[in-house]
């Protein structure tokens, strides 16, 4: 009778099935602790190397598949392994001091709650993050439950071009980020007139745009902070800026003036006012799913995927 330090061999479908759990983990139940080290590396890395093709590699077929399978592929490499390294235990194993339950417990724990989220702060600093948008105010470049990487700034940009979509701090709703296109920089005039936008006079072609409320163009009180940077040709006393009409104003300097594509139902600049430069954390990359929420009901996880979206760049 085998005394209490030892077991039987160590079964390959447990240590399969603790891999699938936490990569490496099967490896440990296993009696080898360092391979089990380099397998959770190696699906972490793998993750990593996912979402790095997701964001930055164009997303055709072949990449599309790498995407899913790279870390599909790692986390059956290590099981595989685990379940190889199992089944070669000796019969009478000798439990190591790691071989307990709550050592596995313990592993699972930190796993999930420490090493994945170093990992995935890392990831949101240095590579892309991921975002899923709840609204209309960028359609029709970004719709309703599109879901895209963002290039995060690990500080804020030097210069902003004009036409860029980024990411930035609210400056409404604290811990929200917001994503506007920059229409405006430091030291542009800026003026609207009947849904046209002009940049220093000159009328600016906008094919991304869409205007599809037929409410009218209504007066709105929030708008009155632009009487403060109206250029001196208007009277500040009798300015009354609309959601189509205003202008024009001056953008200061280290601001920029943003505007969402779908002008008559965004929340943006003309409200709310310039968006400071160190607010300004990112821009979107591309596209990695989409879902129409209103698409019908049968059959929603195949036919309400907007196949054609998935990896288009976001400009």
């Amino acid at each position: 009778m085998p005394n209490a330090t030892t077991s039987r061999r160590r079964q390959g479908w447990i240590a399969g099935i603790l891999t699938i759990v936490t990569p490496g983990l099967g490896h440990l139940y296993a009696g080898a602790p360092a391979m089990g080290a380099l397998a959770f590396t190696a699906a972490i890395l793998a993750l990593d190397a996912a979402i790095a093709v997701g964001a930055y590699a164009p997303l055709g077929v072949f990449n599309l598949f790498l995407l899913f399978a790279i870390p599909i592929a790692a986390i059956a490499i290590a099981a595989r392994h685990a379940v190889h390294t199992a089944r070669r235990s000796d019969e009478d194993y000798k439990l190591r001091p790691y071989n307990r339950w709550y050592v596995y417990v313990a592993i699972i724990l930190l796993a999930a709650f420490v090493a994945q989220p170093i990992d995935s702060g890392l990831v949101r600093a240095y590579l892309a993050q991921a975002y899923r948008i709840p609204s209309t105010a960028m359609a029709p470049t970004i719709l309703v439950d599109d879901y895209l990487y963002v290039r995060n700034f690990l500080r804020p940009p030097q210069a902003v071009r004009r036409g860029q979509i980024v990411v930035f701090a609210s400056l409404t709703d604290s811990g929200v980020m917001v994503m506007k296109r920059v229409t405006g920089v430091p030291a542009d005039t800026l003026q609207m007139r009947r849904d046209t936008l002009l940049v220093d006079g000159v009328p600016q072609v906008e094919p991304f745009t869409q205007h599809i409320d037929p409410s009218g163009d209504v007066a709105d009180s929030m708008m009155q902070w632009q009487a403060a940077y109206v250029t001196a040709a208007v009277d500040r006393a009798r300015y009354v800026p609309t959601r189509s009409n205003w202008g024009p104003i001056v953008v200061p300097p280290g601001s920029y003036f943003v505007l969402g594509d779908n002008r008559d139902n965004s929340f943006d600049s003309r409200y709310y006012g310039f968006v400071p430069r160190d607010r300004v954390r990112g821009r979107p990359l591309r596209l990695y799913y989409s879902f129409d929420p209103d698409a019908p009901r049968p059959l929603r996880w195949l036919t309400a995927v907007r196949w054609h979206r998935i990896g288009e760049p976001v400009r």
